[in-house]
Order: C-alpha cells, then structure tokens, then sequence
C-alpha cells in the first residue's frame, strides 16, 4: 500500500522507521508531521477502518484524503 508523501515532509526521513515498527504488531499507528500537517497512517489503520489511503494531508484546516 505504497503512497506518496508530499516532498520536503520529515515523514519521508521516518517511514523506513514506521515500516518497520508497523510490522512489529497489530497497533494503529500514526505519526505526524507537525509542520506540514500531513499524518502517515498504518497499513492496517487503513484496512481495517476502511480509509481510502495512508496519507492524510494537511489536516491543520480539517482532512483532506488522497487516493492510493
């Protein structure tokens, strides 16, 4: 469920780390970029709460989803 994260996010530089975390259990996860307001959502966040995608963007004026 490969997405893209917008360029210039510190997302980009943590999602080696979120991919790895993410498949050490069944939590939901989510990390944010507070500058940006863009949040990076599990795999299974999205599976199981039927969201269209792992990557919210600016979500400082409310959510706004792009599609995988």
């Amino acid at each position: 469920m490969e997405q893209e994260i917008p360029e210039g996010s510190v997302l980009n530089q943590l999602r080696l780390y979120f991919n790895t975390l993410q498949q050490t259990g069944n939590s939901y996860l989510f990390v944010t970029d507070m500058k940006t307001g863009t949040v990076l959502l599990s795999d299974n966040f999205v599976e199981d709460f039927d969201l269209p995608g792992i990557v919210l963007e600016d979500t400082r004026e409310g959510v706004k989803w792009r599609r995988a």
